[in-house]
């Protein structure tokens, strides 16, 4: 597991796995995060964010330079500050959309808000969705993000 820092700096242990297609023998990095939040419950945890955004964007870079397909998922608890920072060097995009060229673009807040689906950029994204029935609704605060991920090798 990776450790980040999450509610007033405890490390807690997040996923990273690689998995492998049994027919082609092909690789791909899963990374799943959940980044501390602030509201009044935890208190301010801005910094400690910021420090696990700064720590997935160093291991991200650490597994693409093995050159197998990376994707990163979770709640970052972010929205601009996390697509503009992860997106900066050109390796990942968002299944989203969006663009960190000169000018970072995240896709619109109803498209996308703090919950975020990244792939390097040999992956390509479609059918990107974001569920809110009743069977999401009783699981999880936020919607379930979708997307098909294709390697384009």
């Amino acid at each position: 597991p990776n450790y980040t820092p999450y509610l007033n700096g405890k490390r807690v242990p997040m996923p990273v796995v690689r998995l492998r297609h049994k027919a082609s023998g092909q690789d791909v990095y899963v990374i799943s995060v959940h980044n501390a939040a602030s509201i009044s419950r935890t208190g301010n945890n801005d910094r400690w964010r910021a420090a696990a955004m700064r720590q997935q964007v160093d291991l991200t870079a650490r597994l693409l330079r093995t050159g197998t397909p990376v994707i990163m998922t979770g709640d970052m608890n972010a929205r601009t500050p996390y697509f503009c920072t992860y997106t900066r060097s050109g390796q990942m995009h968002a299944a989203a959309g969006g663009s960190s060229g000169s000018r970072c673009q995240p896709p619109p807040a109803g498209i996308a808000g703090i919950d975020w689906i990244f792939g390097s950029q040999d992956i390509a994204f479609s059918g990107y969705a974001k569920l809110r029935d009743s069977v999401v609704g009783r699981i999880s605060d936020h919607p379930l993000i979708v997307s098909e991920a294709a390697l384009n090798r």
